[in-house]
C-alpha cells in the first residue's frame, strides 16, 4: 500500500514538472501566433494550460487516512506588460565633440560689419589663413579705441582724424582685394540660385513625388488586389457557397437583410485596407483632416494598446513587441531587437474585427426575426423577396473596422501609419 501511494505521488510530481516546462515554453512564444495572443481572452489565475496533463494518474489503491494525497497547486499564468520606448542612442566617441561657440561680440556688430565679416569668412574658408578671426579682433580694437577717444574728446570727428586713420591702417587685417571680390561674386551667385530653386521647389518636389509613385504603383496595386480578394474570407461559409452556386443577385433577393449586412462589412473592410496600403506605401500623404486616415490612425493605436495589455507580446525569439510608430523611428541596426506589426498583419487584424462585427449583426438580425415568430431568411427559401435597397456605405461599426476617436496629440498619426 505504501509503495502504491509513493508511486502515485511520484507520478503526480512528474506530471506537474512536465506542466511547468510546458508553461515556461509557452511564455516565450506567446507573440508568435498573432491571433492567438491578440484575440484570446485573458485566462484566470489558477486555470491550467493543459488540464489533462495536470491531473495525477489514478490508481486503484485509495490512500489511507494517515496518508493524505498531495494537494494540487494551482498554476498561475505569468504575464508581463512590456511597452518599450525608443532607446536613447549613445553617440560614438569619435563623434562626440562640442559645437564651437560663436563669439558673442559678433552679435554687437553693425549690419554692414556683419556683411563684411560674411565675405571675409568665405575668403578664410578658401585660404585657411584665419582672415575672419583677425577681422573680428580688429572690430574689437576699433570699438575700444573709439569709445576711449570719445570719452576723452566727446566732440571729436574721427572721420578726418589722422590719429584714427593711422590706427586703422596699422590694425586692419590685410586681405586681398581679388579674394574679396571673388567671395562677393560667389555670394551673389548662390543667392540667385537659391531664390530660383525656392521658386521651382514645389514643381520639382511634385515631379519627384510623381516619379516615386509611378515606380511603386505596380506593387501597391498588386497588394490592393490581394487585400480585396482576401476580404471574401470573412463571408459566412454557407452564404459564400450559395453565392457561388446561385449568384449574388439571387442571394440578395432571397435574403436581402443578411446580404446588406455582409456587403457593407466586406465593402468597408476592403476600402479601409486599400486606404491603409495607400498611406503606408506613400501613394497618399497622411492628412489628419481625412476622416478615413484619422480613423485608421486611432484604430492602430487602440489595437496596439489592447495587445500590449495582454501581457503576452514576445515572439518566438523572446523579442518584445514595440508600437509601430516607435519601431519605425529606430535605426536600422536596432530594429532586430524588437518586432512590430507589418502591413499584412494590420490587414489581418482589420478583417478579423470586421468579421466579428458582421457576425454580431447577423446574429442580432436572426434573434430579432425569431422574436417576431418568423424564421430567419435563408438561401433555401423559394419565395421571392422584394429587391433590397442599394447597400448604404456606412462607416465601420464599433468593434469592427476602424471607428473615429478623439485625437491624441501625444502620438503622431503619421508615424503610426509608417510614413
Amino acid at each position: 500500500m505504501e509503495t502504491d501511494t509513493g508511486e502515485e505521488l511520484e507520478t503526480q510530481e512528474v506530471s506537474e514538472a512536465q506542466e511547468d516546462v510546458q508553461e515556461e515554453e509557452s511564455l516565450g512564444t506567446a507573440g508568435a501566433n498573432l491571433f492567438d495572443s491578440l484575440y484570446a481572452a485573458a485566462e484566470e489565475d489558477g486555470v491550467d494550460l493543459d488540464p489533462e496533463q495536470s491531473q495525477p494518474q489514478q490508481t486503484q489503491q485509495q490512500p489511507t487516512e494517515e496518508e493524505e494525497p498531495k494537494k494540487k497547486v494551482k498554476r498561475i499564468h505569468k504575464k508581463e506588460i512590456i511597452d518599450p520606448e525608443v532607446p536613447e542612442l549613445e553617440q560614438p566617441a569619435s563623434q562626440q565633440y562640442e559645437t564651437p561657440v560663436e563669439d558673442p561680440f559678433i552679435d554687437e556688430l553693425l549690419p554692414e560689419e556683419k556683411q563684411h565679416l560674411e565675405v571675409v569668412r568665405r575668403v578664410a574658408n578658401k585660404t585657411g589663413n584665419g582672415e575672419d578671426a583677425r577681422l573680428v579682433d580688429f572690430f574689437k580694437k576699433n570699438k575700444d579705441y573709439i569709445e576711449k577717444r570719445l570719452q576723452d574728446e566727446p566732440d571729436i570727428d574721427l572721420s578726418d582724424d589722422p590719429d584714427y586713420q593711422s590706427f586703422v591702417a596699422r590694425n586692419r587685417p590685410d586681405i586681398s582685394t581679388q579674394d574679396l571680390r571673388e567671395a562677393e561674386m560667389d555670394m551673389v551667385a548662390e543667392r540667385a540660385e537659391k531664390a530660383a530653386y525656392q521658386k521651382l521647389a514645389p514643381r520639382i518636389a511634385a515631379q519627384e513625388r510623381e516619379a516615386a509613385i509611378a515606380k511603386v504603383l505596380p506593387q501597391v496595386n498588386a497588394k490592393k488586389e490581394q487585400a480585396t480578394a482576401a476580404v471574401s474570407s470573412i463571408i459566412p461559409e454557407d452564404i459564400a457557397k450559395s453565392i457561388q452556386e446561385n449568384g449574388a443577385e439571387n442571394v440578395q433577393k432571397s435574403m436581402p437583410f443578411e446580404y446588406e449586412i455582409i456587403d457593407t462589412a466586406v465593402t468597408n473592410a476592403a476600402t479601409y485596407a486599400q486606404k491603409l496600403i495607400d498611406v503606408t506605401s506613400g501613394v497618399e500623404r497622411y492628412n489628419p483632416q481625412n476622416q478615413v486616415h484619422a480613423e485608421l490612425s486611432d484604430w492602430i493605436r487602440q489595437e496596439e494598446e489592447v495587445f500590449i495589455q495582454t501581457g503576452q507580446t514576445k515572439d518566438q525569439s523572446g523579442r518584445p513587441f514595440m508600437r509601430r510608430e516607435r519601431w519605425l523611428s529606430l535605426p536600422q541596426q536596432q530594429r532586430d531587437k524588437y518586432w512590430t506589426w507589418g502591413e499584412d498583419q494590420l490587414i489581418q487584424i482589420m478583417y478579423a474585427r470586421a468579421k466579428e462585427s458582421m457576425d454580431q449583426a447577423l446574429q442580432q438580425h436572426r434573434d430579432k426575426m425569431s422574436a417576431y415568430g418568423q424564421a430567419p431568411q435563408t438561401q433555401q427559401q423559394t419565395q421571392v423577396q422584394p429587391p433590397a435597397p442599394p447597400p448604404t456605405r456606412v462607416a465601420p461599426r464599433t468593434g469592427g473596422t476602424p471607428a473615429p476617436q478623439a485625437n491624441d496629440t501625444t502620438v503622431s498619426p503619421l508615424s503610426l501609419l509608417g510614413m
